[in-house]
């Protein structure tokens, strides 16, 4: 999966690097899992993959967190907003 990983911005000024877009990768599924935390890491890491653009016919798909995020509203996995509690 590719993820931005050069002139990311940050608070010292912009950074590259693979250890950037692996940061912006589980941030993603961080952000997803949040979303959804009723689904399991398995269907967490198939809604990135699934979701994943692909813009070239070689190469690793782009990370697209709103298409990972249609996909698992697509499965039914209850977002945290509409969890009942109590």
């Amino acid at each position: 999966m590719l993820a931005p990983g050069q002139d990311v911005p940050g608070p010292l000024g912009s950074a590259s690097g693979n250890g950037l877009a692996a940061a912006v990768v589980a941030g993603a599924g961080a952000l997803v899992w949040g979303m959804f935390p009723g689904a399991s890491g398995a269907q967490v890491r198939s809604a990135l993959l699934i979701g994943s653009l692909h813009a070239h016919r070689s190469g690793p798909p782009l990370l697209d967190v709103a298409r990972a995020v249609e996909f698992l509203e697509r499965l039914a996995v209850a977002p945290a907003a509409w969890r009942a509690t109590g």
